[in-house]
């Protein structure tokens, strides 16, 4: 199918026929996952990737209606520890991301 970019809005999309929806097994409303590969745009319905993240999964719970703990200073004296670099600047290859390559 040829189509064409359109602007809506501020942004840009692409209108799918009802053919291609169906093939695609998508529906208005489906929550899709946008990547880029190679240069090539894929759609993905979001339940069937697996690395896709839902703010509902990722959020504990509070079943119990309890509320949260309060925190009190000094509760945790002696039970963390920051390292003395701990702001100290990061090397150029972390934010290159050839840290990840070694």
């Amino acid at each position: 199918m040829l189509a064409v970019i359109e602007k809506l809005g501020n942004n840009q999309g692409i209108f799918f026929t009802p053919e291609i929806m169906s093939q695609a097994h998508i529906s208005v409303g489906d929550e899709v996952f946008v990547t880029v590969q190679e240069g090539q745009v894929i759609i993905k319905l979001a339940n069937q990737t697996h690395d896709s993240y839902h703010l509902k999964n990722l959020v504990a719970h509070n079943s119990s209606n309890e509320p949260p703990k309060k925190r009190t200073v000094g509760e945790y004296v002696g039970k963390i520890h920051i390292s003395d670099d701990f702001d100290a600047p990061l090397p150029d290859d972390f934010w290159l991301g050839e840290a990840d390559e070694k």
